[in-house]
């Protein structure tokens, strides 16, 4: 397959998997909002505030360099994905040990528990940032959406199950996780 049909086969995917990705999470966001009311979703976003950033560090580092330089070699990937490791664990430990003031802060002791429960997504986008880095690099955006839509779909079956459940807030943990 030419570069140029690959692109534009890779474009396609990721655009139809976006909108059934965002279509998905608007109905289980509708639904659990439903179910969970206001208050879960606002106890969430403090915590949110915080994971979020430290998603964002790891996520959108270090593995752009691995699809943006030109010739990486497996010693890139190895070193790129080790320092990506050590990036997210010192990140979702410095959540961990923030819990408590983070809840302080807020002034809601519930959100300590939420930071330490969500405070792993960190340390899983660092596991995965060089595979993913690698996927996008070989432009096989079929595979990333459709692990998207996987993940968003499971994702929304454990949290309405969850919400379902009576666990509240901890549903939109679920979710996330």
């Amino acid at each position: 397959m030419s570069i140029v049909r690959q692109f534009s086969s890779g474009v396609a995917w990721m655009a139809a998997g976006n909108w059934i990705e965002q279509a998905i999470n608007f109905g289980v966001f509708v639904l659990l909002a439903r179910i969970l009311g206001a208050e879960a979703f606002g106890l969430l976003a403090m915590a949110a505030a915080f994971v979020l950033l430290s998603e964002f560090l790891v996520r959108d580092s270090l593995s752009d360099f691995l699809i943006s330089y030109e010739n990486p070699t497996p010693a890139h990937y190895n070193a790129t994905f080790w320092m990506l490791v050590a990036l997210g664990g010192l990140l979702s430990a410095g959540l961990w040990l923030g819990a408590g003031p983070i809840a302080m802060f807020y002034d809601q002791p519930q959100v300590a528990g939420l930071v330490i429960g969500l405070s792993p997504t960190v340390l899983m986008i660092a596991l995965t940032a060089v595979p993913v880095a690698i996927l996008r690099r070989e432009l096989r955006f079929r595979a990333l959406s459709l692990r998207a839509i996987l993940g968003v779909s499971i994702g929304g079956i454990v949290a309405t199950y969850m919400a379902l459940s009576g666990y509240g807030v901890w549903a939109l943990v679920g979710q996330r996780l």
